[in-house]
Order: C-alpha cells, then structure tokens, then sequence
C-alpha cells in the first residue's frame, strides 16, 4: 500500500496540472465559463487536500491504509457539493447535438455553437458585411481637415531612414520617418520632397505614395500619406531637433514608434499598399481602427 501512495504522489503533479490548465482556459473565456471554473476549481481544492493527506500518511507514519477513508471523504464531499462540482453535460440542453470537449467544459449554459450564436446574437462572429456597414456607419461622412505627409527613405542595403526626435525623452512617438504638415493648396508629392529635404538633408526622386492614414481625433480629423523613396541625393543632415539614422527593415524600433506603426509600415516598406482608418481618444491614442490592404485610384481626391 505505501508503494502505492507513493506512486499516486510522484504522478500528482500531472493531474494538478491538468485542473490548473483547464481552469485558466476558462478564465479566458470570461463570463461564458463561472460556474464551471468554479466547478474545476473546488475539484482541484479537493485534489490538493486529498494530496496533503497522503504527504502526511507518509510523513507521519500513518497507517497507509488511511489513504482510503481519506478518498472516500474527498468523494463524498465532491458529492455533497454536486450541484457546484458537476455542471458538466455531454449535449446541448436545446438541440441534443453532442458537444465538443471545450463546450463540455467551458460553456455553462451546455449549449452547442449554434444555439450559442442564437440565444446571444451580439456575441456572434462578424460577417464581411457587417464589417462594412460598422465601417460605413462611422467613416462615410468623415472629411479630414489637416494634412501631413510622412517619407520613408530606403537605400541599397535594406535600411530605412528614422528620425530620432530629440526633445521627446522616450516612448511613443519619439522615432519616426521625416513628417511635416501640407502647405495651403500643396501637392502631396511636393510636399513629400520638401519634408524629406528639411528634415533628412536629402532631395529625394519619384517617391510612391503607398498608404493614407486617416485619424479620427476629438475636435481634428487628420489625413497623413505615406511615401516611400528609393531614389535620394545630398548629405544627411542632423538638427538639435531630430537625428536621422539608418535602420535594418527587419529591426524596427517599433517600441519607440506609434503603436498604429506596427500595423502599417511593414505593409509599406514592403511596397504593398493600405489605407488606415483610427478613432483616437482625448490623448492621441488609437482606441479602434481599421486596416485596408489596397488604396482608392486616386488616393489624394
């Protein structure tokens, strides 16, 4: 008998496990698994207990044989506490259709996916459609009232041109590419050789506009095209400002960059083209946004 007690506490540790992993699934789920995490959860206090009163049958020196009056006691309070350690069902309740194995063990109302999506239609996946008509609902009439154009120069070795912003100390928004705010009655395109030459020291040649991000602010609506240049002339210049400095594409400083940059710029400097859409809170930060892989045919109409 104490060989097998012993053998019971060295294979433990797996079953704990098991509790364990099952109870912080469920937490992910949130409100859709309380009653069984709670359930899961007394069945692993229960296992505990179980398992200290082997460690003391084998520390004490008890009669080993106590292990069995001590399971029965775990299984009887188990039983004693049904109705909150067992909620579990094979089927759903409504339909009888045989449930997965997460259903079974996370879903309290023991219902299938289907009469789920039913009984909580907000909850449901969205379609395409949906997705659209929530885009159009909030983005149709928006118009933005401030421009900026916003460079990105790439040379031969795969290295982009950042601008480290002096007088931000750290965090969001320090590095960037070159920016500066359109001119009354500006072109886009103009606009972008002139950043780049006030803010890099470089002229640079047919730079591609490969993505509008549009920003929703309180009280501000802003419009930003990104550019992308290849071909540049001149000497870099640094200001007590801004210090340009080439960066690897493939290590970004995206911890030193807006947040919307990690979604953005790779699809830019990759040469494919997006159209960003961000609702902003009272700080400038993106509270919900929407990404586009494609541009319209004329992307500064």
């Amino acid at each position: 008998m104490e060989k097998i007690i012993q053998k019971i506490i060295e294979n433990y540790l797996f079953l704990l496990a098991a509790f364990a992993l099952v109870y912080f699934n469920q937490k992910r789920l949130g409100f859709v698994s309380v009653k069984k995490r709670r359930a899961v959860f007394i069945m692993l206090m229960l296992a505990v207990f179980y398992l200290v009163f082997l460690l003391l049958i084998q520390r004490m020196h008890w009669n080993p044989y106590f292990a069995i009056p001590g399971f029965i006691a775990v299984v009887f309070t188990g039983f004693l506490l049904r109705r909150h350690t067992w909620p579990f069902m094979s089927r759903c309740r409504k339909c009888g259709k045989q449930l997965t194995i997460t259903q079974m063990l996370t879903n309290d109302e023991n219902i299938c996916g289907a009469c789920f999506v039913e009984e909580h239609p907000e909850l449901a996946p969205k379609t395409e459609a949906d997705i659209q008509k929530e885009f159009d609902d909030e983005w149709a009439a928006w118009k933005p009232g401030e421009y900026v154009v916003l460079c990105f120069i790439v040379n031969e070795r795969n290295q982009v041109l950042l601008i480290d912003r002096k007088y931000i100390e750290k965090g969001s928004g320090k590095v960037s590419g070159a920016m500066r705010r359109m001119e009354a009655g500006e072109d886009p395109v103009a606009a972008c050789k002139r950043c780049a030459l006030e803010e890099t020291g470089f002229a640079v040649e047919e730079p591609r506009c490969h993505g509008r991000l549009n920003f929703a602010l309180p009280g501000r609506d802003l419009r930003c095209y990104v550019f992308v240049a290849d071909e540049f002339a001149g000497t870099i210049k640094e200001t007590d400002k801004n210090l340009p400095l080439w960066v690897n594409i493939k290590k970004l400083p995206f911890g030193k960059m807006s947040v919307d940059c990690r979604v953005w710029l790779p699809i830019a400097l990759d040469r494919g083209y997006f159209d960003y859409y961000g609702t902003c809170n009272e700080k400038g930060y993106v509270v919900k946004d929407t990404l586009r892989k494609q541009l319209p045919e004329d992307p500064f109409a």
